[in-house]
């Protein structure tokens, strides 16, 4: 039998991915979802597991952000965080664009997830991964107007 993505006819017979380019630069979150759904359902594999297994490098590396961010944004970005302070050493401009660019659009469910994800909170790992007055900065901004009186 084939494999799951050899059932998905592409346009033209065109396998270099510039009309899979095409829809993922064009189409918002929620059309990409539909999308992904019905992909799925007439190749039966998702778009993750197709994107990894008909490209490679920087193209399947792009793709799969792009899929992994419009399929499920909070998650994609609890990742983000974790990734950026796992191992040795902090990734701090990742942390710092992240916390920043999402501090007043959906920080909150991304703490949510990031708890559901890896057991636990996004401040205790901030804490634990940096320090002074930076770390300090981070969990203000993380914390939000929660307890701030005006």
């Amino acid at each position: 039998m084939d494999g799951p993505s050899e059932n998905v006819r592409y346009p033209s017979g065109e396998r270099d991915g510039s009309h899979f380019l095409h829809i993922l630069a064009t189409q918002n979150q929620y059309q990409l979802r539909k999308v992904f759904a019905y992909f799925n359902e007439l190749s039966g594999a998702s778009i993750e597991k197709s994107i990894e297994k008909e490209f490679s490098g920087d193209l399947q590396k792009s793709y799969l952000t792009i899929a992994r961010a419009a399929s499920d944004k909070q998650k994609f970005f609890a990742q983000q965080l974790y990734a950026s302070m796992k191992g040795l050493g902090t990734r701090d401009n990742d942390l710092i664009r992240v916390i920043v660019t999402r501090s007043e659009v959906d920080l909150e469910l991304i703490k949510t997830e990031f708890q559901e994800l890896y057991q636990k909170s996004l401040i205790d790992v901030v804490k634990g991964d940096t320090s002074g007055a930076y770390r300090d900065a981070l969990i203000a901004i993380i914390n939000g107007n929660h307890g701030v009186a005006f």
